[in-house]
């Protein structure tokens, strides 16, 4: 399971996905943000429900893992945003298996609106099996696991793949003191709260994704001077994100997060993000995402104003990636 893989996935021929529903409920007006749509997060939290399901089928539930000191990493994350899914509105999560591997599975999720078909995000997760006592080392996959597995293998459909972003390789690991964070800007700091963390104590893609979307009020006041609550008629749309996560955090830990320019692209521009903890200094998770800026009167992507652009070029850094 590597990057070279994700990306030959992406260039596949177009397929169509066999997926089994793994998840279904609604949103809740607390999971809306103020652009009035479902938060990145809870994209990510459900997806987490619904893989607790497809691990139970395959013999390595929370019982199953309790048992045998076992836990379960995400390490690698890729998610396009379709469609806005907001308050009251019925969806599932569907899913299947698109990668099997002795060190880990890649996991396919669709979150489909209920009424009136479609999809409305797409998730791929890399999922790893670690040792509860020490996170950082991860396991083989059992036999029987690997077998199971094959039950539930999918294809990728196109609109499923990368679409602005590499799914390659990621770069090394940065740390704290690298040169490149001296020219991001702060956007997120806060400990790490026992309710953000699963049963082994570690943190859930949730609260790595919360982190970064909570922090970009932050980053814009930063770089623009602007109170994204002052202005209720503007705002900004996640389009695709990549999240690699770079080792565990738990209860306690102080995380730290900067962001900067990677590129703009008409509409489109590029973020990157680093998290990393405040103690040690060690990385804990890099992304990329590609974003608009929003007319939340149309719910319409349109061209950044110019006093944002002007700020946003002048934080380009060069040689920022995932």
């Amino acid at each position: 399971m590597n990057g070279e893989a994700m990306a030959a996935e992406a260039a596949a021929e177009p397929v169509e996905a066999s997926l089994t529903e793994r998840y279904l409920g609604s949103v809740q007006t607390w999971e809306c943000d103020t652009m009035g749509h479902m938060n990145v997060q809870f994209y990510c939290a459900k997806a987490w429900e619904a893989e607790q399901g497809l691990f139970a089928d395959l013999g390595l539930g929370r019982r199953a893992r309790g048992a045998r000191g076992l836990t379960l990493r995400m390490t690698d994350q890729h998610i396009r945003f379709h469609k806005e899914l907001r308050a009251g509105t019925p969806f599932r999560v569907a899913s299947g298996i698109a990668a099997i591997a002795p060190d880990g599975l890649r996991i396919y999720h669709e979150l489909q609106p209920v009424v009136g078909g479609g999809v409305a995000t797409t998730l791929t997760n890399e999922i790893r099996l670690a040792d509860r006592n020490d996170p950082n080392r991860s396991l083989a996959l059992p036999d029987e696991v690997l077998r199971g597995a094959e039950a539930f293998r999918t294809a990728v459909p196109a609109h499923g793949r990368a679409r602005g972003l590499d799914l390659g390789d990621a770069r090394p690991a940065p740390r704290l003191d690298d040169p490149l964070v001296a020219k991001m800007v702060p956007m997120q700091r806060g400990a790490v709260m026992p309710h953000e963390c699963d049963e082994a104590g570690l943190l859930r893609p949730q609260g790595v994704m919360g982190r970064f979307s909570d922090g970009i009020p932050a980053l814009l006041g930063n770089m623009l001077g602007w109170d994204r609550s002052s202005d209720p008629d503007s705002g900004g749309a996640a389009l695709e994100y990549r999240i690699v996560v770079r080792r565990p955090a738990m209860a306690g830990d102080v995380l730290c997060c900067f962001s900067g320019i990677v590129s703009i692209s008409g509409k489109p521009y590029t973020w990157a993000h680093w998290m990393f903890d405040a103690e040690s200094g060690e990385a804990v998770a890099t992304a990329i995402n590609v974003g608009v800026h929003m007319d939340l009167r149309s719910r319409r992507a349109t061209p950044l104003p110019e006093p944002m652009r002007g700020a946003f070029e002048a934080h380009i850094v060069d040689g920022l990636s995932v």
